[in-house]
């Protein structure tokens, strides 16, 4: 946030102020005459200099993709219980599914102990 504040020349309450009213770092960097291909670098920068340690390795391509999608306000897809495909597999799958007793098994239907007298 600190690359883009500076690029913008703002601060980051007010480049988080604008960003919660529902502009985009590309909206705000067109406003103020800055190409978003050099906010763009300035993210990919700070992803590269603040990565953690123990961070899966990125290439530059994923770097520049990542910060190309925080530029243009695109937030990460749907989780996936969030996913309404995946919503709809798990409801049906609860609708075809019976209850189940302890560890999966389904619960003797007669109510009570079976009867081995015969």
């Amino acid at each position: 946030m600190d690359a883009a504040a500076t690029l913008l020349d703002m601060s980051q309450d007010d480049l988080r102020t604008a960003l919660k009213g529902g502009s985009t770092l590309g909206d705000i960097a067109k406003a103020k005459g800055v190409s978003t291909d050099d906010v763009t670098k300035a993210i990919v920068t700070a992803l590269k200099v603040n990565m953690p340690a123990d961070a899966p390795a990125l290439t530059d391509e994923q770097l520049t993709a990542m910060a190309g999608n925080i530029v243009a306000g695109k937030r990460p897809g749907p989780r996936p219980a969030e996913n309404p495909l995946a919503a709809e597999f798990v409801r049906q799958a609860a609708e075809r599914s019976e209850p189940s007793g302890a560890y999966g098994r389904t619960p003797p239907r007669s109510g009570g102990l079976v009867d081995f007298s015969v």
